[in-house]
């Protein structure tokens, strides 16, 4: 037997702090750390033809239960799963999958080596609404990134979405290890905000002016 129930309606809490509007711009670009621990970002581009662009946070964990009740639980660090879909890549985003082009085209196609795919650090930048109706700029950065290759397989000459998936394990910088860096625009970083389509934000860019 079931029971249906029409007027019951599940409601989960939301953060009513801020609202995601859009994506704005997704770049792309390798960082080095020096013995200092301080980060430089190399091959910067930006992506284009992006449909979607989606974090997913997941935590395990494991309950000990004894005597019929629950003596302690362990939680192991947040992990992160992307899910980044375009209409098109460019040769760099190739390389990061894994492959790199090295001849071809024409009427001889192209042919692409199978490598071990790229370490990069990707972040997506969108506007936002605050609680109080004004509107600004978030950045969302994600470091030492590892990416499937994309699922596309060519049988269809229509428009066709490229899917990615993405895991993020953090690097070591500026003596912590940090996976994902998030900041919003205000009138005291926004110089080195606006430096987004351009560049990767890293935490020391804005360590002095807090």
């Amino acid at each position: 037997m079931r029971l249906y129930n029409k007027m019951m309606k599940f409601h989960q809490p939301y953060d009513v702090r801020s609202i995601r509007q859009a994506s704005e711009h997704v770049g792309y670009g390798t960082i080095e750390v020096s013995a200092e621990g301080v980060p430089t970002v190399k091959n910067f581009h930006s992506s284009t033809g992006v449909t979607g662009f989606t974090p997913t946070p997941s935590r395990d964990s494991e309950t000990l239960i004894a005597d019929a009740q629950t003596h302690m639980t362990y939680y192991n660090d947040t992990t992160w799963e992307l899910t980044v879909t375009n209409y098109q890549l460019n040769e760099l985003e190739y390389l990061m999958e894994g492959w790199e082009k090295n001849a071809g085209g024409g009427s001889a196609g192209v042919i692409y080596t199978d490598l071990a795919p790229e370490e990069f650090a990707i972040q997506r930048v969108f506007k936002i609404r605050k609680k109080d109706g004004t509107r600004t700029m978030r950045a969302q950065v994600f470091y030492g990134v590892t990416s499937t290759p994309h699922d596309d397989d060519g049988a269809t000459d229509s428009a066709v979405t490229l899917s990615r998936t993405m895991t993020p394990t953090g690097i070591d910088m500026g003596g912590k290890h940090i996976t994902i860096f998030e900041v919003e625009r205000d009138d005291t970083n926004a110089a080195v905000f606006d430096t987004y389509d351009s560049t990767i934000l890293t935490p020391d860019l804005f360590s002095s002016l807090v």
